[in-house]
């Protein structure tokens, strides 16, 4: 047998589903955070949504988001490449209108919390994050080295070096880049400094999972009928994001007021 004969070819692909389901599991954990949160919130129930375990649970949900937010870039533009008709200068504008769409979701989020909530406004909450992430990355999926680099740096400049290195920036950009003005509060903040870095990490590994729309890596797992339902879950995250802290809120007002 020759070396040729078993050399491992990596799976095409039709849908990744493993990230969806990955997005799914994100989904619930950030579902299950919110419940908390909204719980003490509303004083029905005296839980520290801060405390360690409950945090472990927020950070896991957004960092899983967040780095399935780079790797599905490189699918998307890999996906992309296939057609004969690719054209990276329409694909770039077709990604950067889908952050700009993200991005005025953010912003709809923080004009209704400056209503409802405005001593807890988000004024750069994860949808701005998102956004502002894939107008960056769109130029890097071409560039894993360079993605991987810029994650380094904005992991470092999310410690306390940026302090002195943004002392003297405008307020507003201060707190883009993780520099809160004194007595700064939100219900969601998510600073560039270091949270983008996450999402250049997962331009980065997306360029060693998937290679011209194929698995790089052996997979052997079957979808089982709960990986479905999480995959289902996944491909709706963004609705269910925008949906389920309203529903929660009504729920948890009907349990309060009986």
């Amino acid at each position: 047998m020759t070396k040729k004969s078993v050399e491992h070819k990596p799976e095409s692909l039709e849908r990744v589903w493993e990230l969806d389901a990955l997005r799914g599991c994100a989904v619930l954990l950030m579902m299950l955070y919110h419940w908390v949160f909204l719980l003490r919130m509303m004083e029905i129930a005296p839980i520290d949504p801060l405390s360690l375990g409950w945090l472990i649970v927020a950070r896991g949900a957004s960092t899983t988001f967040l780095l399935l937010v780079g790797i599905s870039l490189v699918v998307s533009f890999q996906k992309a490449q296939q057609h004969a008709s690719f054209d990276l200068s329409l694909w770039r504008r077709r990604m950067t209108l889908r952050g700009l769409q993200i991005i005025g979701l953010g912003m709809a989020i923080s004009a209704v919390t400056l209503v409802i909530i405005p001593q807890y406004p988000v004024v750069f909450g994860v949808l701005h994050l998102i956004g502002l992430s894939i107008l960056v990355s769109l130029y890097l999926v071409t560039k894993p080295k360079l993605a991987l680099g810029s994650a380094v740096v904005a992991f470092a400049l999310g410690s306390s070096v940026k302090q002195s290195l943004f002392a003297g920036f405008p307020e507003f950009w201060q707190l883009l880049v993780g520099v809160p003005p004194a007595g700064f509060q939100s219900v969601d903040y998510w600073p560039v400094f270091p949270w983008m870095g996450l999402v250049l990490l997962g331009v980065a590994v997306g360029s060693k999972l998937f290679e011209r729309y194929k698995r790089t890596y052996s997979w052997r797992f079957q979808q089982s009928a709960i990986a479905q339902r999480l995959a289902w879950l996944g491909k709706r995250a963004l609705l269910v994001y925008l949906l389920h802290v309203p529903l929660l809120i009504c729920v948890l007002w009907v349990v309060k007021v009986l």
